[in-house]
């Protein structure tokens, strides 16, 4: 399991609801970050057994980026004795996850601050203590380096535009960000991104726009399972906090 720098953890597990129709890749990141004292686990599944033996030793708290990256974070908080926090649930959700609910705007008490993404409840995460922006679904790589899922057809949710939803993302350029880890992507290439100059971060992004939208919540992510995503002509940089430093 590597350590992306001091404190930071990154490992891959394939996904147990994987299938060759869902337009995601079947092996998932998931992240833990340690300051000693605390430790943070985001979208885990399956987490190795240094893991295990860290949250042991530490007072450990569980945050999913959105309610549907559930994965084993309830059997997990169980086990680990961790509080769990999860954005809203989508409307109508049958079996919500058990777990503190919490929204774009939130500070919570783990040291984690909640940002727009891509839909209500698809947020960005902000951890100021190791200078790490964690993504759910709004920031992806599909093997062609970070992309923002907005750029990708059929990927707007219902009621949303693209300029809509970039305005919100805009506040992520003021941070001071080190990496930004990604739950649907890894370390192979630049899955995990180190920004370069920091001036860059301010430019406009040269980016297409999806044709269509997808209906909001559930609905609209199953149906993406067979919509084609990728633009005509892919951009060649899709939001302006993606500014790579190499590779």
């Amino acid at each position: 399991m590597p350590e992306v720098r001091t404190g930071v953890w990154h490992w891959e597990a394939r996904h147990p609801d994987w299938n060759e129709r869902q337009w995601w890749g079947p092996n998932v990141s998931s992240y833990a970050i340690d300051d000693g004292a605390r430790l943070v686990l985001f979208d885990p599944l399956a987490p190795p057994a240094e893991i295990d033996t860290l949250a042991a030793e530490r007072e450990t708290a569980i945050v999913l980026t959105c309610p549907w990256h559930r994965r084993e974070a309830e059997a997990l908080a169980k086990r680990y004795g961790a509080t769990l926090y999860v954005p809203p649930p989508d409307a109508g959700d049958p079996s919500p996850v058990d777990g503190t609910v919490f929204r774009e705007g939130d500070r919570l008490p783990v040291g984690v601050e909640a940002f727009p993404g891509m839909e209500p409840n698809d947020l960005v995460l902000w951890v100021e203590s190791h200078g790490v922006l964690v993504a759910g679904d709004t920031l992806q790589d599909r093997g062609d380096g970070m992309q923002f899922l907005g750029d990708l057809v059929n990927n707007v949710p219902e009621g949303f535009s693209v300029e809509e939803i970039r305005e919100g993302l805009r506040p992520l350029l003021k941070l001071p960000v080190d990496l930004v880890l990604q739950t649907h992507g890894g370390l192979s290439g630049l899955r995990v991104v180190a920004f370069g100059n920091r001036s860059q971060l301010s430019k406009r992004l040269t980016s297409c726009h999806a044709s269509r939208v997808a209906p909001r919540g559930a609905v609209g992510r199953a149906a993406r399972k067979f919509l084609p995503v990728a633009c005509e002509q892919p951009p060649r940089v899709q939001l302006a906090i993606i500014v790579f430093a190499g590779g």
